[in-house]
């Protein structure tokens, strides 16, 4: 087996110390009992609107309703879960573990496709919905092959689950006979290139997760803030990492740019984390009185916009960390802590993260050199355990101990990586791959663009070619900033085979529950992506200012 590339004067994460040495939890409840005795005058859970947990409540709460699930579950069994960001979401994960059961997050928002497709394949024992979804997704439970009781939360958060029969015998969170390699949580992916697939986690998934940030960046622990949706994995993991260092999690009930600067002021967050599109979307915001009044130490930012990296430092007064990594393989990258300041505008999404093996490879897999893209490889403790019963994706995604991520990245000679996109997001024009990614990052530099999304659009001639979707900024129209000046810009910075044939604007953009844009969406909207937009070829075709929202 071909071993991964070495080299030299690479940069480091300095002082990350031995393995395991941020955490040395066995299981998740371990961590939840220790994280709770050592800071139990501490609030664990502060939500946007005031409402707060305390550790000691949260360990109660968890107590009680592992009790009620007790009966109902054995080990293996999976609890299906589709409510919004509430207290509720996250002891229901720690009861199910508890009984060495599995969590299925569901979007609560999912309707009969969605939905249908991710209880079908899982199977649940038990289903946790809220009332304004609990109808639709009670008659689906009842399609099932086998029996599923569904739980609708009733009462006030964070007691709205039920609680155990009277004279149940208590559920000692402490004995729990959890065992580290259980499966903890399934996670579908969006299904944007097929049907979604189901991500096992087991306890030294997230234990690994929690280990290395933690050995990686000092500081910015007291009160972190999540604002992405929870049944996305991210928030129960900053919970679990706010358990780790004794601090609170901040959570907003759903991303805000308004609300944000309020809420991290208002709660004294030190510590913010941003996904897909939130980092723009605060850089070109109108400037908010209390933007620069906080104590954030630091973001953790998967992907910093380049052309935007240094407007963030400099206006809101904090270090932004780029940070890659995917719900199979955890954290794969992140820029050094003491790198930043030299790396801000790079484009680089860090170095490999301690003991985690990086190969870029061609088609074939050969190992390239530095400065050559191909797809990232990543081998490492705290990989995700496979596709629910996908056995044959499994071992696609898992050849030879190697995680093959599907994503296009390139090396430099100090071993700092650049993310370019994802293999299947090319518009494949007359024989050459243009990354949909690398024509965004463009456009979006233009001052007077919030968001740009580049799809393929069929051609008889070159098979495909480039169409861009434009959102402007506020108070900003499409006559202010006419196609015939984005395409000029676009040709100036990029290859005449990738600067847009096609351009049309948006007044809002389909989105992932983590701010992405839904591109298939786009893709499903008219039948011919070609009409009621900008021709390059065309000079009198119709510009569109009104599209769908």
């Amino acid at each position: 087996m071909i071993k991964a590339v070495k080299l030299g004067a690479a940069v480091s994460h300095l002082n990350a110390g031995a393995p395991w040495s941020g955490c040395s939890a066995k299981t998740l409840i371990e961590l939840l009992c220790t994280g709770c005795d050592r800071n139990g005058d501490r609030p664990l859970l502060v939500f946007e609107d005031g409402m707060t947990v305390g550790r000691a409540e949260f360990m109660e709460l968890t107590s009680s309703f592992a009790a009620y699930l007790r009966p109902l579950i054995k080990p293996g069994d999976r609890v299906a879960i589709a409510i919004g960001n509430r207290t509720e979401y996250l002891v229901a994960l720690f009861a199910a573990m508890a009984n060495r059961g599995i969590l299925v997050s569901i979007n609560p928002t999912a309707r009969e496709h969605d939905a249908g497709y991710i209880l079908r394949d899982s199977e649940p024992t038990v289903l946790i919905t809220e009332p304004g979804n609990g109808d639709l997704l009670a008659r689906l439970a009842k399609s099932l092959p086998n029996p599923c009781l569904v739980v609708t939360l009733d009462g006030q958060e964070p007691r709205a689950l039920p609680t155990p029969e009277r004279g149940s015998a208590p559920f000692d969170l402490r004995a729990a006979q959890c065992k580290r390699d259980d499966m903890i949580a399934i996670f579908y992916t969006s299904g944007t290139t097929g049907v979604p697939k189901g991500c096992i986690f087991s306890h030294e998934r997230w234990l690994r997760s929690i280990d290395t940030d933690i050995r990686m960046v000092p500081g910015g622990r007291d009160r972190a803030f999540s604002t992405g949706p929870f049944f996305y994995a991210d928030p129960a993991l900053f919970l679990l990492m706010m358990l780790q260092s004794g601090g609170s999690l901040v959570v907003a009930r759903r991303f805000s740019v308004s609300k944000y600067w309020d809420i991290v002021h208002r709660f004294d967050v030190t510590r913010v984390h941003a996904i897909a599109s939130m980092p723009v979307l605060l850089a070109k915001s109108p400037p908010h009185p209390l933007e620069r009044t906080h104590r954030v130490d630091h973001a953790i930012c998967a992907a910093v916009p380049a052309d935007l990296h240094a407007t963030l430092v400099g206006r809101f007064g904090f270090p932004w960390l780029d940070n890659y990594g995917s719900t199979e393989a955890g954290t794969i990258c992140r820029m050094p802590w003491h790198m930043h300041d030299e790396m801000i505008g790079s484009g680089s999404i860090g170095i490999p993260a301690p003991e985690v093996d990086l190969r870029i490879v061609d088609d074939g897999g050969r190992d390239l050199l530095p400065g050559q893209i191909g797809e990232a490889l990543i081998r490492g403790p705290g990989l995700f355990s496979g596709y629910f019963r996908l056995s044959a994706a499994t071992q696609e995604a898992l050849r030879d101990g190697w995680f093959h991520s599907g994503d296009l990245v390139m090396r430099d000679e100090r071993s700092f990586v650049y993310f370019k996109g994802r293999k299947k997001d090319v518009v494949r024009r007359s024989g050459e791959n243009i990354s949909a990614a690398e024509v965004e990052t463009v456009l979006r530099q233009m001052p007077e663009i919030k968001d740009a999304a580049v799809v393929p659009v069929p051609d008889e001639i070159r098979g495909e070619e480039v169409k861009a979707y434009i959102l402007l900024v506020d108070d900003i129209n499409p006559s202010e900033l006419p196609p015939e000046r984005i395409a000029a810009f676009c040709s100036s910075n990029l290859a005449p085979f990738k600067v847009p044939r096609f351009i049309e604007y948006r007044q809002n953009f389909p989105r992932t529950p983590s701010e992405r844009v839904d591109k298939r969406q786009l893709k499903e909207e008219k039948p011919d992506l070609r009409a009621d937009c900008w021709d390059r070829e065309l000079p009198k075709s119709i510009v569109d200012g009104s599209s769908k929202s």
